[in-house]
């Protein structure tokens, strides 16, 4: 009937000092935080390594609950650790007080913590060398198959990658999928699961207005932005990872610059981005099934405007530490060079990002230069290249139609099928007249004037 324990709820005495305790001193990664006016309440919800744990809660007026002498009901929380002393170390350097670690009668060593919050008395205990530990208050159990998307909670499964692979709890996986436009406005995801869509990449095109969580806003330009939570529940409702990307910048004067092309750190408004990007991170940390890629298409399809491979790395070293400075530790997608088209950064540089970083992608567009003048053993020698170099990939935009005009597909989604590599079609919206559109306004295929597009890519994710 039970599954596991869903979580475990927790009423504090003092909200900031109890929160400040789990997050800054514990280290668990918000998932959501929730003020609910008409209690008067706090609800914090906290992960541990990508686990759904902790529910913390503040009430107005909350009785105390004794703690000597030994009552009956639950009594502590445990927490597992590698190393005991290590532990110890680490959490005296940020003002907890312990005793001396002890033995009890079935020969388990565990510690008691004094917490200088006032969080009640808390229990380390080692068990083979893993520790637990603390005391809560309450507890209740939930049915673990029904996604808690209203609480901000995740899927199960811990996305990370290993050399050239991309890994759900462990296991390799290879995701296909749609780029899409939902921040302005939030589609009927039914569809999607009739495609068998696994994965979207959802743009961000104003970075500086864009709310994260919360209610939609009417920005600059006069267009609504829907929330980003709300665009990840609604995939995460289906088994779906979402991938936030920004794209453009919108002034105080409502006029947009694309990031496609540009050089990242030489933009007037890189402070700026720095501070929204970090404020994504910020919300999606401890949500394994939100990626965040640094960038859309970024230099010139032609290498110039003063670029170098030396720029790129700096750049992207630059970004990806700006994101893992909050804590996220989620995976981020890196974009090539030569408007995210071009292999030839990730192949000279790439590994100097992977020496410094965990859970990162490099993320390629297929377009003219994967698409025009080549054949199926070019297109496979090229991506096995990066893969036999541990590379993790993923192809994060394929369409029809670009700056050279029509081109075909089929030929590179065959290698993609082959090769096992996770890859999403540009775009998924009701526009007959846009030759990239997937769909036509009947919701069927978009097939018009662009080598049946549609009912191509239609094809490659479901069979």
């Amino acid at each position: 009937m039970f599954q596991n324990i869903h979580h475990i709820a927790i009423i504090c005495s003092d909200y900031a000092k109890s929160k400040a305790f789990y997050t800054e001193v514990l280290g668990l990664q918000i998932i959501a935080e929730t003020y609910r006016q008409e209690r008067k309440s706090y609800k914090l919800d906290l992960a541990l390594n990508g686990n759904y744990i902790i529910e913390l809660f503040s009430f107005p007026n909350a009785p105390e609950r004794i703690s000597r002498p030994e009552a009956q009901g639950l009594r502590h929380l445990a927490f597992s650790v590698n190393d005991i002393e290590e532990a110890v170390k680490q959490l005296n350097k940020k003002g907890v007080s312990t005793e001396a670690i002890r033995t009890d009668e079935s020969a388990l060593p565990f510690l008691k913590i004094q917490i200088i919050y006032r969080l009640n008395c808390m229990r380390f205990r080692a068990i083979t060398q893993h520790i637990l530990l603390l005391p809560f208050l309450s507890c209740f159990l939930c049915c673990s198959t029904e996604s808690n998307t209203a609480n901000g909670s995740y899927q199960e499964g811990v996305y990370t990658t290993s050399n050239a692979q991309i890994l759900k709890d462990g296991n390799p996986i290879t995701l296909y999928g749609v780029n899409a436009l939902n921040t302005f406005g939030i589609d009927d995801s039914n569809l999607m699961q009739e495609w068998n869509i696994e994965i979207v990449r959802e743009f961000i095109g104003n970075l500086r207005e864009q709310p994260i969580e919360g209610n939609a806003i009417q920005d600059s330009k006069k267009q609504w932005l829907h929330p980003l939570q709300e665009l990840v529940e609604m995939h995460r409702k289906n088994g779906r990872v979402t991938i936030l990307c920004p794209f453009g910048w919108v002034d105080t004067n409502g006029n947009q610059q694309l990031f496609t092309g540009l050089n990242p750190s030489e933009q007037a408004f890189s402070e700026d981005y720095k501070k929204q990007m970090q404020a994504i991170a910020n919300q999606f940390k401890g949500q394994s099934d939100v990626w965040i890629e640094v960038w859309n298409e970024p230099y010139t399809y032609t290498n110039g405007n003063g670029y170098s491979h030396e720029l790129w790395l700096q750049d992207q070293l630059e970004m990806i530490q700006n994101l893992r400075d909050t804590g996220f530790d989620n995976i981020i997608l890196v974009p090539g060079n030569g408007q995210g088209q071009s292999e030839a950064a990730i192949l000279a540089l790439g590994d100097q990002i992977l020496s410094k970083h965990n859970n990162i992608i490099f993320d390629l567009h297929a377009y003219e230069n994967w698409l025009i003048n080549t054949d199926e053993a070019a297109i496979k020698s090229r991506i096995l290249k990066l893969k036999n170099a541990n590379f993790p990939i993923v192809f994060g935009e394929i369409g029809v139609i670009n700056s050279s005009g029509l081109m075909h597909v089929q030929t590179f989604l065959d290698v993609a099928s082959q090769t096992n590599t996770s890859t999403l079609g540009w775009i998924w919206k009701r526009d007959q007249s846009d030759q990239n559109a997937l769909l036509n306004a009947q919701n069927t295929p978009n097939n018009l004037n662009n080598n049946s597009w549609g009912s191509t890519f239609l094809e490659f994710l479901t069979n």
